[in-house]
């Protein structure tokens, strides 16, 4: 009962991940499908935060003239 409750929270939240995480725990060497799907999605987040940034910092939303020595692409990069 321990092990179902922070998977039906999770289900909840995002019932297709969660479906797809248990399709590919079934599957023969499921480590390497599962470090497949986080590097995915991991590159998926981050070229989509990048569009995201370079969107609103084209449309001059973001004073680009402040006083920052780091880039705003390189703090959300890092």
């Amino acid at each position: 009962m321990g092990n179902l409750l922070p998977l039906a929270l999770a289900a909840a939240f995002y019932p297709t991940l969660l479906a797809v995480v248990v399709i590919i725990l079934t599957r023969p060497n499921p480590a390497r499908l599962l470090a497949a799907f986080l590097v995915g999605g991991l590159a998926t987040s981050l070229v989509v935060g990048l569009v995201v940034l370079a969107v609103i910092e084209s449309s001059g939303a973001v004073d680009s003239g402040s006083s920052r020595s780091i880039s705003t692409t390189i703090d959300v990069i890092v």
